[in-house]
C-alpha cells in the first residue's frame, strides 16, 4: 500500500490542535452566512411587526428577521413614552416595504440596522420626531452628529418624549432597576 494511504494516528497533542482549527473554521463558516446580508448591500423587507421604539420584525422573502435599529435607544416597555414611541415607530412603517441596511448581528441574533422605507431614514425619523434618543454608545459615525443636532432641535420644540420633564434615557433607566 501507498504511504499515500496509510491511516495516520494523530499524537494527542496534535489532536487537540486539530479539532481546535476545525471548530475555528466552522464558527467563521457561520459568521459569515449572518453578515451575508451586508455584504451584499440591503435587504428588501416588508414590516411585519413592531416590538417596542427601536425593535420590529420584517419579512425578507420567506425568512422573518427581528431588527434592532442601529444608532438610537427608545424607552423600555415599562418605562414612561414607551408607547408613544411604539406607536410612533408603528405609524411610519407598519406594513410598508423597505430597505434594511445590516450592520451586524447582536448577541440576541437581531439584525442591528437602518432602515429606510421610502425615502424615510427610519432611525434618523426616530430621534427627529422626539421618540427615542441617538445612542451614544453604538452611534459613532458622521450621519450621528445631524442625528444629535436633530435630537437637540425635537428636544427645543418639545416634540415626543421631550414634552415632558427630563425624560431619563433607557441605558440609565436600565441601570437604576
Amino acid at each position: 500500500m501507498p504511504n499515500c494511504m496509510k491511516t495516520v494516528v494523530l499524537p494527542r497533542t496534535h489532536r487537540s490542535w486539530f479539532f481546535f482549527c476545525v471548530i475555528c473554521f466552522l464558527a467563521a463558516f457561520d459568521f459569515t452566512e449572518r453578515t451575508a446580508w451586508s455584504a451584499q448591500g440591503p435587504a428588501a423587507i416588508i414590516v411585519d411587526y413592531v416590538v417596542d421604539g427601536d425593535s420590529l420584525v420584517v419579512q425578507n422573502g420567506t425568512k422573518k428577521m427581528e431588527v434592532r435599529l442601529w444608532g438610537i435607544d427608545a424607552p423600555e416597555y415599562d418605562q414612561p413614552d414607551s408607547i408613544m414611541a411604539r406607536n410612533g415607530l408603528k405609524k411610519m412603517v407598519m406594513g410598508q416595504k423597505g430597505l434594511l441596511y445590516i450592520k451586524y448581528q447582536d448577541r440576541y441574533g437581531r439584525y442591528v440596522s437602518v432602515l429606510k422605507i421610502k425615502d424615510l431614514n427610519v432611525n434618523e425619523a426616530m430621534v427627529a420626531n422626539g421618540h427615542s434618543w441617538v445612542y451614544d454608545r453604538y452611534c459613532r459615525e458622521p450621519v450621528c452628529q445631524r442625528w444629535k443636532h436633530l435630537q437637540a432641535e425635537a428636544k427645543k420644540q418639545r416634540r415626543g418624549l421631550w414634552s415632558g420633564n427630563d425624560p431619563i434615557p433607557p441605558w440609565q433607566w436600565k441601570a437604576s432597576r
